[in-house]
């Protein structure tokens, strides 16, 4: 793979953690509500959830594992519900890619270390569905080992929502999204005309819910 960085599945939890620990070291309940008074909200705290996005790569060669997010998924499931344990997760955009949705709860003092906790436990399943096949989880923004020829329709996961949205965008933008390219890393990319080249990016997202 010449001078790519693979980040081993193992370390993950252990990068995920200082950024959850600064998070929690800025928020507090006070100035959570000042937002809320800015903004003409009062009343209660709301709740908060989170959106993580992870690809799934192959053990011995660090490279996208395409066409595996069911499979690791319905893994996922399976150990979950003999558990009991809630766990929401979704094929995301690319057909390597899995969406784990937190649990809403409340914006507190401690909120983000309940999720962290829910981050590692989801981590562990994952993990433990990836290792009959294989595979491991990375998180990264962009995955080093991503071939920017991969990023096309044929990657797509198994989801008819992103074929419509797809040929939605096609017809709505025409050939303005046909004509444009984005410059990374010296490298120009045509957007072509879907929206493959979201594949490309994962991330954590924190959400609090409004009125």
């Amino acid at each position: 793979m010449g001078n790519t960085v693979f980040i081993p599945a193992a370390t993950v939890a252990e990068q995920i953690k200082p950024a959850l620990g600064r998070i929690q070291g800025h928020i507090t309940a006070g100035s959570l509500k000042r937002p809320r008074i800015h903004s003409g909200q009062k009343g209660p705290a709301r709740n908060i959830g989170a959106e993580w996005e992870v690809p799934l790569v192959h053990v011995r060669t660090g490279l996208p594992a395409w066409g595996t997010n069911g499979t690791i998924i319905g893994g996922v499931a399976e150990e979950a519900w003999r558990s009991t344990d809630p766990v929401s997760l979704q094929m995301e955009l690319g057909s390597n890619l899995v969406e784990a949705n937190f649990r809403p709860r409340p914006l507190e003092l401690g909120t983000f270390t309940g999720m962290r906790a829910e981050m590692e436990g989801i981590l562990g399943l994952l993990n433990r569905s990836c290792g009959h096949h294989g595979l491991a989880v990375v998180s990264t923004g962009i995955l080093p080992t991503l071939a920017t020829g991969k990023l096309n329709e044929g990657n797509f996961s198994a989801k008819p929502r992103y074929a419509v949205l797809t040929n939605a965008l096609e017809q709505y933008l025409g050939a303005r999204i046909r004509s444009g390219t984005i410059e990374c890393g010296g490298e120009e990319l045509p957007i072509g005309w879907c929206v493959a080249t979201e594949i490309a990016n994962t991330s954590i997202q924190f959400h609090e819910e409004v009125a």
